[in-house]
């Protein structure tokens, strides 16, 4: 059962890091959509 633990703990971490990336992914294509915005 601690392997099946260590092994759910290291998926959260990954599922962390995806998700992590994907809000800095959609806040750098709000700010791109803004700048664009903006210079129209």
């Amino acid at each position: 059962m601690k392997g099946f633990r260590a092994s759910f703990v290291r998926n959260n971490r990954m599922l962390d890091v995806i998700l992590v990336a994907l809000l800095v992914g959609l806040f750098g294509l709000g700010v791109a959509y803004a700048y664009a915005c903006e210079r129209l």
